[in-house]
């Protein structure tokens, strides 16, 4: 379950020390805390339909303290609010990776994010077959997250979602670095789903690529700014895309 149940906020403190001088000190309350992978793996489920607005509503606060390592940890997914993809639903505050690694993901990790949600300070690990930031998304806002891709034996990956739609999406000083890919390797932000829920749009500044082979594009079957092919380091790509497939 959650460990923490309070409403989220930030306080500025003036706090006088022994040198008789006065600092500020930035305190921000959570309502969830991320110390191991039992905790990563909870938030997964606990992000679903029934609590979205009352424990995760605008304003929430998700914040990893430790490195997790989540080999053999079973992630079960919540509710994800039917075949819809509804902005009001999913996540809609703030996951702080404090600078803190995800590693050996698997599956999706996130349950549904939308457009309101803000994802930063956060690096995935060694990605594996199956790993996803979320099974479902309505959008998001990505502040410097790196996603490292182990690309063996894969034929594609999916870096934010599987399954987007009706959202705008934004990646900001973000990173993706794809190790082991063949050459025939496809790797995408994400796929997006069809028109029936809504036109989309995903704007990407200073997103860095890094792969030893295959290809690297924003969305699947779009001709983009973001379409890359063969070894690159640290190619730098800016680009708005709206879609509606």
């Amino acid at each position: 379950g959650m460990n923490a149940a309070i409403n989220s906020s930030k306080w500025t403190v003036l706090a006088k020390a022994t040198d008789d001088k006065f600092y500020k000190i930035n305190i921000v309350f959570v309502n969830f805390a991320i110390n191991d992978a039992v905790d990563a793996a909870n938030i997964a489920k606990g992000l679903n339909q029934a609590n979205w607005a009352t424990e995760f509503g605008a304003g929430s606060v998700v914040m990893f303290n430790n490195d997790v390592d989540m080999s053999g940890v079973e992630i079960i997914l919540g509710d994800s609010g039917g075949s819809g993809y509804d902005a009001s639903w999913g996540f809609m505050g703030t996951i702080d990776g404090n600078g803190k690694t995800i590693s050996n993901l698997s599956s999706a990790w996130l349950t549904y994010i939308n457009n309101a949600c803000t994802i930063k300070n956060l690096t995935f690990k060694n990605m594996k077959s199956g790993a996803t930031l979320a099974y479902k998304s309505a959008g998001a806002k990505l502040q410097n997250v790196t996603f490292e891709v182990d690309a063996n034996g894969l034929t594609d990956m999916y870096l934010v979602s599987p399954r987007q739609a009706r959202s705008a999406l934004s990646m900001t000083d973000c990173t993706v670095k794809i190790t082991n890919a063949s050459s025939t390797f496809k790797c995408y932000i994400y796929h997006s789903m069809s028109q029936s829920y809504g036109k989309g749009s995903l704007n990407v500044t200073n997103l860095k690529v890094t792969m030893n082979g295959g290809s690297f594009a924003a969305v699947t079957n779009e001709t983009t700014t973001c379409d890359l092919t063969g070894t690159q380091t640290n190619t730098v790509v800016n680009g708005t895309l709206d879609y509606n497939v």
